[in-house]
């Protein structure tokens, strides 16, 4: 397959070179939701949302249709039902389900889904925005990394967390885009930490495999560093979700491996859910997993819980840090820190002595955040 050429997104804005050669109606960013002040109020970039966040629209693929641009505001499955707005994916991602009765959809403009993008724009609302979740050492309770998370805001779907949307965006150009303006969104926390004399191990971001698939991954990232003037490649760890494993072997080892001679970390999310195979890491030089929150209570289970440190034992033997997500109790963080794991990220119903700041912060409350053990 022929290596996709895709823009390079620097820190200050999450725009790309392609993006502010287009031109487009008014684009006021300013506050969105929690931790941030009005007064926080950046300058109209004159971008549309679709450029803000993914740069210039990629061509359409020829099967797709353009003729009927509204057509996906009716649901196949309830013909007789009334005009809706268009759904997540239709809005940011551009699919949507076949439908029916198209002839009822004569009399709506083609700039029908658009005008929702402008709805959000005008809305003064920040289209994207960038929370981080402590990740806390097993031992120090406090924190030594932060996992970012990247929200969509809209004022159709209101907060859109990347639960909701990531898996679907992966399958996408546009995906790839966001993938760079989260990196460079973590470059910029990083500089920030740095700033306020924060020593954390590192800032994570999440990225599509579409990336190890289609683009000279190792150049890609590359490029991204030198653009954002980062010289601390050390502190950024590049967040894969689990269907990497499905993608080729060969690629993905190479990308991997090609983050190492860049000094940039590596992590795989979603370790232990059922669809997530362990074969591969024999062969993936992964510099951390993200073991998933059902695992977590095997910890302390008393039939269970050998072999869920055999299976801890056995990623630390292959060099792997281990952070886990969702604790929930001192039990568990007991047993926790009786393993060889690098750290946790406390669950939202966590119940213990241990205080944790608010989980998905944004960085300016996360920098607040104290280095010490706070019980």
């Amino acid at each position: 397959m022929t290596e996709k050429e895709y823009p390079i997104p620097d820190g200050e804005s999450g725009e790309n070179e392609q993006s502010a050669q287009a031109s487009a109606g008014q684009t006021p960013e300013a506050q969105g939701t929690s931790g941030q002040t009005p007064a926080e109020q950046p300058a109209s970039s004159g971008k549309t949302l679709n450029e803000i966040l993914f740069g210039v629209k990629p061509e359409p693929k020829p099967e797709e249709k353009k003729s009927d641009p509204a057509a996906s505001l009716y649901d196949e499955e309830d013909e007789d039902e009334e005009e809706s707005a268009p759904t997540l994916n239709e809005i940011f991602f551009g699919k949507g389900k076949k439908k029916k009765k198209r002839e009822r959809l004569e009399n709506v403009p083609d700039n029908y889904v658009p005008d929702f993008l402008e709805m959000t724009i005008q809305s003064c609302v920040k289209p994207l925005e960038m929370r981080f979740s402590q990740i806390n050492g097993c031992y120090k309770k406090a924190p030594v990394a932060y996992r970012s998370y990247t929200y969509i805001n809209s004022v159709v779907e209101g907060v859109i967390p990347p639960e909701r949307y990531s898996f679907a965006a992966d399958e996408t150009e546009r995906g790839v885009r966001l993938s760079g303006w989260t990196i460079a969104g973590a470059i910029e926390a990083i500089k920030k930490f740095d700033g306020a004399g924060r020593n954390v191990e590192f800032v994570s971001a999440r990225v599509t495999p579409r990336l190890v698939r289609e683009v000279d991954f190792y150049g890609y990232i590359k490029a991204i560093l030198e653009k954002n003037d980062f010289s601390e490649p050390e502190k950024l760890c590049l967040e894969f979700p689990r269907t990497v494993l499905y993608e080729d072997e060969e690629k993905v080892r190479a990308a991997l491996l090609a983050m190492k001679l860049l000094k940039v970390k590596t992590m795989l999310a979603g370790f232990g859910e059922k669809d997530c195979p362990i074969t591969p890491l024999f062969d993936l030089p992964f510099d951390f997993v993200i073991i998933s929150p059902w695992l977590i209570p095997l910890s302390v289970e008393r039939k269970r819980k050998a072999a869920f440190g055999e299976l801890v034992s056995l990623l630390s033997a292959l060099g792997i840090g281990i952070v886990f997500d969702g604790v929930k109790t001192d039990e568990q963080l007991t047993a926790l820190a009786r393993t060889d794991g690098f750290g946790y990220i406390p669950s939202p119903a966590y119940e213990g002595e241990v205080t944790h700041g608010r989980l998905r912060m944004p960085v300016d409350e996360a920098l607040l955040q104290s280095e010490e053990e706070e019980v």
